[in-house]
């Protein structure tokens, strides 16, 4: 994620300030939505990782699968980098 914001204020820094910041004529459900999948998703992703650890509801992946499922991720958070730099329309707000 530092990567992605210090490439965009370099590359583009106008595509930055559109997904910072939700422009005013936003829709209702967009300025509900936005602020659940930036920090409630990934704090509720946490909370139920530390209680699978904790508690053990899931079986432990051998480390080649995780190895696998991380070089994946990165695979597709690079994908969506490049697309970002690519693309100067490429915002996260819905515009009909």
């Amino acid at each position: 994620m530092a990567a992605q914001f210090i490439l965009l204020a370099l590359r583009n820094p106008a595509l930055l300030r559109e997904r910072v910041a939700m422009a005013g004529n936003t829709k209702r459900w967009d300025r509900l939505l936005m602020p659940l999948t930036v920090v409630v998703l990934p704090l509720v992703a946490l909370v139920a990782a530390g209680l699978d650890t904790r508690f053990g509801w899931t079986v432990p992946l051998p480390p080649t699968v995780q190895l696998i499922a991380t070089a994946f991720g990165m695979a597709a958070y690079s994908l969506t980098l490049v697309s970002m730099m690519s693309n100067p329309f490429f915002s996260n707000i819905v515009r009909i």
